[in-house]
């Protein structure tokens, strides 16, 4: 009886030491991901082995020791026993096995998402159908993956999910970029990302967390929102920071990619046209003036002739060129926004501004915007964006670092350009709360 039992104390100890050996082993910072595959494989045969092991040495020391009923029922707990641990060993083991890839990729998802109430009313002055909303609403769910794919090469997407009025689900790849960075002075980008037309586009993408404000400015709604501007672009892009000693470090950006379709929208699986669009922009951070920031870009594109009159007023290609212009001072607790960008196509032009300003008080930030957009009533291609003016006032309350509570309110006039009530002026008055949080 003593020597089953050392001899089950020997086995046992003996398999533990070695897992404990090859887990050491499996942990250390510089083995490759080929070398851990092949201790994974070694610890699932050795924990089998020591498994098993001790099976034989407990059977021994059963067979030596009482009847054969407690020899039968001291089996089926040690089957029962051995059933646990093989799954236990697997679960250990794929769970290691999906931590390896991770950490040796530099995989990381974070991610945004938002609730939102809100109420609108809208006096219509020349007998406009009804607009008013009165609404709960889940915003978006912004997923951020992204990996470290070497020591200059890394991947990055957005993912959105967003709530449909039918109740369905709309998911959507906002982003999606492969970057090769070989110095601080040049990178380069390829995917699906925001335009640099302007600053708002290319610094506050679609988690609301990120933003002071419930919403963006009217001037950069999405395409899908009424939009007047290019907000994605597919193609490439070359950017850096050039640093001029004791002046200003200088951002720059270059961007080629698929241009509009014949209305506004992005086209992410092909150009319907050979043309492709083109923006370059610049922005400057004087070196005695860290927090202030003055930029603008110039993009050119030709929008294709529309065919189909169902979408609208046949038309030909005609060129657009926009010219954008921002200044921000962004120092605690002062937050200052200014954007002016001018749409021009052919002989019409529209264009757009606003103003925002904010100052923190804690964790509290007050803050209010005037915004403003207007189309040339004479270009068919912006078929359903309106014109809009109006006045917003708010206040943001960081609860902790990772939630945020806004409280806004709107006063202005939109003049909707649809095919129901074209041209229809309303006085627009609007409440709104969001509870938005990043992870």
């Amino acid at each position: 009886m003593l020597e089953g039992k050392a001899l089950l104390y020997i086995g046992f100890s003996g398999g533990v030491e070695f897992l404990e050996e090859l887990t050491n082993l499996f942990q250390e910072e510089h083995m490759n991901v080929f070398g851990k595959v092949a201790v994974r494989v070694t610890m699932r045969n050795a924990m089998r082995i020591t498994i098993w092991g001790c099976v034989g040495a407990l059977v021994f020391v059963a067979l030596g020791s009482g009847s054969a009923f407690s020899q039968t029922a001291e089996m089926q707990a040690l089957e029962d026993r051995i059933d646990y641990l093989e799954d236990e060993m697997e679960t250990m083991v794929e769970e290691s096995g999906a931590a390896m890839y991770a950490k040796s990729m530099g995989i990381s998802i974070r991610g945004f998402a938002d609730v939102v109430y809100r109420n609108e009313s809208y006096d219509g002055k020349k007998g406009a159908a009804d607009r008013d909303v009165n609404e709960f609403s889940i915003g978006q769910l912004d997923l951020f993956p992204s990996a470290e794919l070497s020591d200059d090469v890394s991947f990055l997407s957005e993912l959105v999910f967003t709530s449909k009025s039918d109740g369905s689900t709309a998911a959507s790849i906002e982003r999606l970029i492969v970057k090769w960075e070989p110095s601080d002075y040049l990178n380069f980008q390829v995917g699906r990302f925001h335009t640099t037309v302007g600053y708002w586009n290319e610094t506050y993408h679609h988690g609301e967390w990120l933003q002071t404000t419930i919403g963006r400015p009217e001037l950069f709604r999405f395409d899908s929102s009424g939009g007047i501007l290019p907000i994605h672009l597919v193609g490439g892009m070359a950017r850096g920071t050039v640093p001029l000693q004791d002046i200003a470090d200088i951002d720059y950006t270059i961007e080629v990619g698929n241009g509009r379709p014949a209305f506004p929208g992005t086209q992410t699986a092909g150009d319907i046209d050979t043309v492709k669009a083109y923006n370059f922009a610049l922005a400057a951070r004087p070196s005695g003036m860290r927090s202030l920031q003055i930029g603008g870009n110039i993009y050119s594109d030709k929008i294709p002739e529309n065919t189909d009159e169902d979408k609208g007023a046949l038309r030909s290609s005609m060129d657009e060129t926009i010219y954008g212009g921002f200044i921000t001072y962004l120092n605690t607790p002062i937050e200052l926004i200014a954007e002016a960008i001018q749409v021009e196509h052919e002989d019409m032009d529209s264009e757009g501004y606003y103003i925002q300003a904010g100052y923190r008080i804690g964790d509290y930030m007050p803050y209010a915007r005037w915004d403003s957009v207007e189309i040339d009533d004479a270009d068919t291609f912006y078929r359903h964006q309106d014109d809009r003016e109006t006045i917003t006032a708010g206040i943001r309350w960081d609860m902790n670092t990772w939630t945020a509570i806004k409280l806004q309110a709107t006063f202005g006039s939109v003049t909707f350009n649809d095919d129901e009530n074209p041209g229809s002026e309303q006085d627009l008055i609007g409440f709104a709360a969001q509870t938005s949080i990043a992870f």
